[in-house]
């Protein structure tokens, strides 16, 4: 990145990205070699939400993927709407093989108001530079907070009839990091 101004015009056309509800664009990798989020963006009309598990859904019909600072991602994050107001937003954490995902994906089929967003590879990411001590503390909390706010602002462009967001992440034995983080992450 250069001046101020061109970050401030990277972060408007990351929010572009974001805000397009047709073609999804959401956190898909924290790279820790490279300091950035990567967001992929896929052909307009798919919803890699609809697949069993979300990391499966994003690796197809992709389109672009945008590598973001980690700095850049987190300045545009706080700038979403979802940075101050938060809404109805429910993480389901499990221990594995429990009927999570069909629990999820139940809230979602009530009709109620609710998406689902089933194991985002995002969060595992994230459990994973810690564990490693590839990152501090302060970091991981950060990108938990940077993916997703991103994450769920993307969503409600998406579906905006359904404000609910539903996130089920991946069984304990790989992901239980985030667990202590979230607290932090998202107050």
């Amino acid at each position: 990145l250069g001046a101020p101004a061109d970050q401030n015009h990277e972060i408007a056309d990351l929010v572009a990205l974001l805000d397009d509800a047709d073609r999804e664009t959401l956190p898909y990798h924290v790279s820790v070699a490279t300091r950035s989020i990567l967001l992929v963006q896929h052909a307009p009309g798919f919803r890699p939400t609809e697949a069993p598990f979300m990391f499966v859904g994003q690796r197809q019909k992709v389109e672009k993927v945008v590598a973001v600072p980690w700095e850049v991602a987190a300045e545009l994050a706080e700038g979403l709407l979802e940075a101050a107001e938060l809404g109805p937003v429910l993480v389901i954490q499990t221990t594995g093989r429990c009927g999570s995902t069909v629990l999820s994906k139940a809230m979602e089929w009530l009709e109620v108001g609710c998406q689902s967003v089933s194991e985002p590879e995002v969060v595992t990411d994230i459990h994973e530079m810690l564990e490693r001590g590839l990152c501090s503390r302060a970091d991981a909390v950060q990108a938990l907070r940077t993916v997703l706010l991103l994450l769920i602002h993307q969503r409600r462009r998406a579906q905006p009839d359904k404000p609910m967001i539903v996130i089920k992440n991946r069984s304990l034995s790989c992901c239980w990091r985030h667990c202590e983080l979230l607290p932090e992450a998202l107050p």
